[in-house]
C-alpha cells in the first residue's frame, strides 16, 4: 500500500500544475484527469484487496480525499463525504467491493474449467473432528 501511495503522490506532483488549487482548469476537467490518470493507479489489482487490513485501505482513502479536496479547492470544513457525493466518486471500500464482485462474476461463466473452480472456496483449516476435540 505504501508503494501505491508513493506512486500516487509522485504522479500528483507531476500533475500539480494542472490539478492544483491555482490551476485555471475547470473542476470537471480536473475530475476527468483524476479518473483517467490517478484512479487507475490505486485500482490496479484492487480485486484482491478484499482481505486487506482496514489500515491499508485507509491509506488510499486519505490520498483520494486529498486529491478531491485539491480538485474542488475545498476548504477544511467541507467533509470528505460531501466531496465524494459532489464528485460522483465512491470511496475506496465501495470500489473494492464493486470491482471484486465484477471480477468474480467474470470468472463465473468462464470457458476454462479451472478458472471456474477458483470460485469455490477451499477451507483453510480443516475442522477438527469430535475425537480430536476430546483429547
Amino acid at each position: 500500500m505504501l508503494a501505491k501511495r508513493t506512486h500516487i503522490q509522485l504522479k500528483l506532483r507531476q500533475m500539480h500544475w494542472l490539478m492544483g488549487r491555482r490551476s485555471k482548469l475547470s473542476t470537471s476537467n480536473k475530475l476527468h484527469l483524476y479518473k483517467a490518470i490517478l484512479k487507475p493507479i490505486w485500482t490496479y489489482g484492487i480485486q484482491f484487496w478484499g482481505c486487506t487490513k482496514p489500515s491499508n485501505t485507509k491509506i488510499i482513502q486519505r490520498s483520494q480525499s486529498k486529491i478531491l479536496r485539491m480538485v474542488f479547492d475545498a476548504p477544511w470544513y467541507d467533509s470528505n463525504k460531501t466531496l465524494h457525493e459532489s464528485s460522483g466518486t465512491s470511496n475506496v471500500k465501495v470500489e473494492i467491493n464493486r470491482l471484486s464482485a465484477n471480477h468474480l462474476h467474470r470468472h463465473k461463466d468462464h470457458s476454462n474449467h479451472y478458472v471456474c473452480q477458483l470460485q469455490t472456496p477451499t477451507p483453510r483449516h480443516p475442522e477438527k473432528t469430535t475425537q480430536e476435540m476430546d483429547h
